[in-house]
């Protein structure tokens, strides 16, 4: 293999003067890697910024077959939960705010506003209702998943 030399000096002077060599034999030159003691005191030991050292580590995984139309379900349950708490968390707070605001700003007033107040009853009504169908599907999606671990699970212990 032939050696290939580099010039790492600057015009200005500031940083070492050193030939790398890839043949570790030769006694003249400095390895690739090595660098001086005045380059080391003034730009530190990383030469030209931060370097990532791998480490490696054993790892075991167990992994639990899902077929396609557990995914599905899954999927399913997923934007259902989140769509219907999401609407019901809209209907619930803005009527209860409204109720509220209506109550505190026509008080003197109220029995014009009762018809309107009866609207935001009904609307946080409905927005805990869908809250409730939105936690149901969680609990379902929850519970779907952990029969899946524990069925991957009992195959192991068989």
């Amino acid at each position: 293999m032939a050696a290939k030399e580099i010039d790492a000096s600057e015009e200005d002077g500031d940083s070492p003067k050193d030939e790398v060599s890839l043949e570790p034999s030769s006694s003249n030159k400095v390895d690739i890697g090595s660098q001086s003691s005045k380059h080391k005191r003034k730009y530190g030991s990383n030469r030209g910024g931060a370097k990532h050292i791998a480490r490696y580590h054993d790892r075991h995984e167990d992994y639990i077959p899902v077929s396609p139309q557990h995914l599905r379900e899954l999927s399913t349950f997923g934007w259902l939960q989140e769509g219907a708490g999401a609407v019901g968390m809209f209907f619930f707070s803005g009527a209860f705010w409204l109720a509220v605001t209506v109550a505190f700003e026509h008080s003197k007033e109220l029995t014009k506003y009762t018809d309107w107040l009866f609207v935001c009853f009904l609307s946080v009504i409905f927005g805990i209702a869908l809250i409730v169908i939105g936690w149901t599907h969680f609990n379902m999606k929850q519970l779907r998943i952990r029969e899946l671990l524990e069925s991957g699970n009992s195959e192991d212990t068989e």
